[in-house]
């Protein structure tokens, strides 16, 4: 991957992770902020060994960098494994100090995973501006820390602003890949593999939760 070029007048960092309900909405919106600003640089940080990386290889977007960090999930699993996690966490912080410090994001957009807290913290410790989208209606562990350190929150439905403070929050909507703004009738088969158009039907609504 190329690496960032002197001339580029910004530089967004995104993280996500955990699920594919985090890793497609933070790419869909990757995909939108290239298309309106073409010089912009992106980079995309994951959590190490998470199944991220093909998910953005194959999504089609230009990327100056993929980096991983060490994280892991603190709710909803045994001791044992809070303590890894806790111990994960802690390095992948310093992970994310020495990435952000080397590449100097502008911005970093988080939509949640587990790869996001460490990323939060460095950035809040570098004061580097951080966007959190929710993809969901109400915000799980993950997303209710880095509303902490997040300068905007962006929200799919008004239901989910009694969760975070008014003065940070924006609806915006669920932003939708461009396979699927894009799409027509010929392609509708190939996209939800159906093997015929009369048996299509789609539904698109945020997933309930998420770390």
């Amino acid at each position: 991957m190329e690496q960032r070029g002197k001339s580029t007048a910004l530089h967004i960092l995104v993280a996500a992770g955990g699920t594919g309900g985090h890793v497609y909405p933070a790419l869909a919106i990757a995909d939108a902020v290239q298309q309106d600003q073409p010089n912009v640089t992106l980079s995309f940080v994951g959590v190490v060994g998470g199944f991220e990386r093909p998910l953005v290889e194959g999504y089609g977007l230009t990327f100056s960098g993929y980096f991983e960090v060490r994280a892991g999930p603190l709710n909803g699993v045994g001791r044992l494994r809070q303590l890894r996690s806790g111990f994960d966490l802690l390095l992948g912080t310093f992970q994310a100090l020495g990435l952000l410090l080397r590449h100097r994001p502008d911005a970093i957009l988080l939509t949640g995973g587990w790869c996001g807290l460490p990323v939060s913290v460095a950035g809040w410790l570098l004061r580097v501006p951080m966007l959190v989208y929710l993809p969901d209606i109400e915000p799980a562990l993950t997303i209710k820390t880095l509303r902490f350190f997040a300068r905007r929150i962006a929200l799919t439905a008004d239901a989910s602003q009694k969760f975070f403070p008014h003065n940070k929050t924006v609806v915006t909507g669920y932003p939708l890949r461009r396979t699927l703004t894009d799409a027509t009738r010929s392609t509708v088969p190939s996209l939800t593999r159906c093997p015929n158009q009369s048996s299509v039907s789609s539904a698109i609504r945020p997933n309930g939760s998420s770390w």
